[in-house]
């Protein structure tokens, strides 16, 4: 099984998300693109990332 690191999806597509979470995820680094996309977005986890180093 690998070990989710990264983080970059085409998440521009997902502008009716309202809710995400990322939980326990102790080796993902990286939340990067299309953030800015999600404009209907109310909720965002992000617990217990321990490595994470950028979230643009």
């Amino acid at each position: 099984m690998k070990l989710l690191k990264s983080f970059q999806s085409r998440l521009e597509n997902l502008v009716s998300l309202e809710e995400l979470n990322f939980s326990k995820y102790r080796k993902l680094k990286k939340l990067s693109k299309g953030f800015k996309s999600l404009t209907c977005l109310k909720k965002l986890k992000v617990w217990k990332c321990e490595a994470l180093e950028e979230f643009s």
